[in-house]
């Protein structure tokens, strides 16, 4: 038997809810509300509530509270965009689960578990707020398109009165490992996927104490002959592209590749990483790779694999356009990797840009940011003529990164700017055990007064630097107060 759940109104009137349906009679309860808003309660904590389509709260109302009560609200992307639209002035959920249960192909569009979108109304003190909620996003395909828990869609960039604030505190947001995209690492193509909070045209945000997370799937694959999978052969011919199958001169292969384990094809000494999950069926197994197969792969070529466990994948966790007054801190990043990405696409998991006037006035600070995969980790960028101003990262912890382009903080025009007393652990050497040299703790690009002091940093390479000079920076201060080593 299903579970009734009930939502109350103002403690006063009770509707049923059929957990199937869920959103009919959620919208009800709202449409009840006066133009003062009001309290919606939820039990009991165990019911799940099916959403096929949108709950809005609507411009008219202010003041409202949704008490979740540890309620999961469950929104189907595949059968609508949206599950929460909200409209109204000063809006809170306190205590609320949101997950997606699409069972199939979310199709073309962007999904927004709660979206939070502008209106007529002088929206001045207008704030919406998450306090102990969590999110968790495990889709049954691969996102191919852009997914966002939450989403504020402000569509004025002159009106400061029309701009909302947001509030975001001891939430949770996780990613699930069928969040990769396919080309996860392909340059210039531009990131989807997952993002927890995108903010445009934004005021006041204070993203704070916050847990962002993937899941960690593991790789299963065996060969029927035990540790170590040293039988792997490619079962066909393949001259070029991005896939191709293997079998096991051990006559049996089972267990499941995930996304991020590497190979090395007998002849060819290209280290290629899987960008999506492959599931042997007894045999044979389907692999999809990054880059493009330099040398020819023949007929039972051996193959060397390390297998790894898979991150979850996101566009970005947090997302800020054309932003003022932003503090995102105290916050802890884990277990999350971000594919490649060209300027103006985002690729990391903080990622600030700008492409209007007085933006940014904002900072990042005492993060904790610990086994992430990430083509950037932090990234100020201004677009255009405009530069990414007054945006400060301060007094994070970075730890085991792999940075896979410049950095792990990255400005590219940025404008009166303070990187100080960060720490950078371990950089280069991030999840899964892997090295990668490529990348600076700092890099700036076309920069403009930049004070970068107190920092620490421990890298991998002994050749690299705790500050990078891409070029066209003027003004930059490298205090004598940053300490670098090598000791590993």
């Amino acid at each position: 038997m299903v579970q009734t759940g009930t939502v109350r109104v103002n403690g006063g009137g009770v509707f049923e809810i059929d957990p199937a349906n869920a959103e009919v009679a959620i919208q009800a309860a709202i449409d009840t509300l006066g133009t003062n808003g009001g309290v919606l309660d939820f039990a009991p904590a165990a019911v799940t509530y099916q959403f096929s389509g949108a709950v809005t709260i609507p411009a008219t109302l202010s003041n409202v509270i949704i008490n979740g009560g540890g309620s999961t609200f469950a929104f189907n992307g595949a059968t609508s965009l949206y599950g929460w639209r909200v409209r109204s002035a000063n809006t809170t959920f306190r205590g609320c689960r949101f997950e997606d249960t699409a069972a199939s192909s979310l199709g073309t569009g962007t999904r927004r578990i709660v979206s939070i979108e502008d209106n007529a109304v002088d929206m001045a003190s207008n704030t919406t707020k998450f306090l102990d909620c969590y999110f968790k996003v495990t889709l049954a395909t691969q996102i191919m398109h852009d997914y966002q828990c939450i989403s504020v869609l402000g569509n004025s960039d002159t009106n400061a009165l029309m701009r909302r604030g947001l509030v975001v505190t001891g939430c949770t947001f996780v990613a699930g490992v069928n969040s990769v995209p396919n080309q996860r690492f392909a340059t210039g193509v531009v990131p989807n996927g997952i993002t927890f909070i995108r903010t445009e045209n934004s005021g006041s945000t204070f993203i704070h104490s916050n847990e962002f997370r993937g899941d960690i799937g593991s790789s299963t694959l065996t060969d029927g002959t035990g540790d170590p999978l040293d039988t792997i052969q490619v079962n066909a011919t393949v001259a070029s592209g991005t896939s191709m199958d293997w079998k096991s001169s051990g006559g049996s292969l089972n267990g499941v590749i995930q996304a991020g384990s590497t190979f090395t094809v007998a002849g060819d000494a290209t280290v290629y990483k899987v960008t999506k999950l492959g599931t042997a069926n007894g045999t044979t197994v389907t692999v999809n790779f990054w880059p493009t197969l330099a040398v020819q792969a023949d007929l039972n070529d051996a193959v060397t694999v390390t297998l790894t466990s898979a991150y979850g994948h996101v566009a970005s966790a947090i997302h800020l356009i054309d932003h003022n007054q932003s503090i995102v801190r105290d916050n802890v990043f884990t277990f999350l990797s971000t594919q490649a990405a060209a300027s103006g696409e985002g690729g990391a998991l903080i990622y600030s840009e700008t492409d209007e006037g007085e933006s940014g006035h904002s900072k990042v600070a005492s993060n904790l940011f610990e086994d992430v995969d990430a083509w950037w980790v932090v990234r100020v960028e201004g677009l255009g003529s405009y530069a990414n101003r007054w945006m400060n990262v301060e007094f994070n912890d970075f730890g085991r990164i792999i940075p896979k382009c410049e950095a792990v903080v990255s400005y590219s025009m940025g404008g009166a700017c303070k990187v100080i007393g960060n720490s950078f652990h371990n950089i280069g050497g991030g999840p899964h055990g892997t090295v990668d040299t490529n990348g600076y703790p700092i890099d700036l690009l076309n920069c403009r007064t930049v004070l970068i002091d107190l920092n620490v940093g421990s890298i991998m390479d002994t050749t690299e630097s705790l500050y990078h000079d891409s070029g066209g920076n003027q003004n930059i201060r490298y205090g004598q107060g940053n300490v670098l080593e090598w000791d590993y």
